[in-house]
């Protein structure tokens, strides 16, 4: 009998022991599950990708360069006012983006305003206009500038004569030791229009005055564009301004006027072998090529 006490006594020590540690066992650590949030920003459709911008459309990437350079913001939004195209990326996100760059908030404003009011193309579209025959002090010209410009060029040559139309150019740096270059960039190493004359006649015709707008530059050729320098700025250079190309990249000439709205332009020496161009308002070239 006393056996028997002894033995039902150890049996309840033992299931309160085993109780004991049954009650206190931690339970398991479940996995952590990831955020909805995270798996949302993660998602193709969180992160939203920029639309390839047209060639030579002003883009936001422009507009932080431009500023970072310390370039008045009065001209940063001229240049944003009389650009041919933009291709601005305004969202939420954009915007922050812009402000931490350190754009100006009036910058800022009339990126707003000219990407809800895009210059019209002639023809319809969007860099898909097709130009169109008009009658000028030139004769018929048909017109393919980007933006509808009233600029129509004309190159006569002893080998011809061709309407030149216009390519819209892009901005883009490099640097030379401390000093940053500036560049306006066309599309293609070499133009269409070509001649063997190295002293030909530039027609230009426009509602304003040419002097001071219009220049005759050359363009130097890289792997996929052409080139025109603009200015350059650094730690002991001041900015030179970006509304006419560098000098070392312009060629002499003289303007006559023909008749109202129309004016000659005349190089004032030989023109070699190479690239060349009209630059005038809103940074367009009016491309052509010399050959030998």
């Amino acid at each position: 009998m006393h056996r028997k006490r002894l033995i039902t006594s150890l049996a309840l020590i033992i299931g309160l022991i085993s109780s004991s540690h049954l009650f206190g066992q931690t339970p398991p650590t479940q996995p952590a599950q990831p955020a909805a949030d995270s798996q949302a920003s993660n998602s193709p459709t969180a992160q939203r990708q920029p639309a390839t911008a047209p060639d030579g459309a002003l883009t936001n990437q422009d507009i932080v360069k431009l500023s970072q350079i310390g370039l008045d913001p009065d001209v940063i939004i001229t240049k944003i006012n009389t650009a041919q195209q933009v291709a601005f990326q305004l969202g939420t996100d954009d915007l922050i983006a812009l402000k931490t760059a350190g754009v100006n908030q009036d910058v800022i404003s009339a990126m707003m305003k000219r990407a809800s009011n895009p210059v019209a193309v002639p023809g319809g579209g969007s860099g898909g206009s097709t130009g169109s025959v008009i009658d000028t002090p030139m004769g018929a010209i048909h017109v393919s500038s980007p933006g509808g410009s009233d600029v129509l060029v004309r190159l006569e040559a002893k080998d011809g004569t061709h309407d030149l139309s216009s390519e819209a150019g892009h901005m883009s740096t490099t640097y030379a030791f401390v000093t940053m270059l500036m560049f306006m960039d066309y599309p293609g190493t070499k133009a269409q229009v070509r001649t063997t004359d190295n002293h030909p006649t530039l027609l230009v015709q426009c509602s304003k005055s040419p002097e001071g707008r219009f220049y005759l530059v050359r363009c130097k050729s890289n792997e996929h564009t052409r080139s025109v320098k603009m200015g350059r700025s650094g730690a002991f250079l001041s900015m030179k301004s970006l509304g006419a190309p560098d000098s070392d990249w312009t060629l002499p000439f003289t303007f006559k006027q023909v008749q109202q709205g129309l004016w000659q332009m005349i190089p004032q020496e030989a023109l070699k072998a190479g690239e060349y161009g009209v630059f005038g308002p809103s940074d367009e070239l009016f491309d052509f090529g010399v050959d030998k």
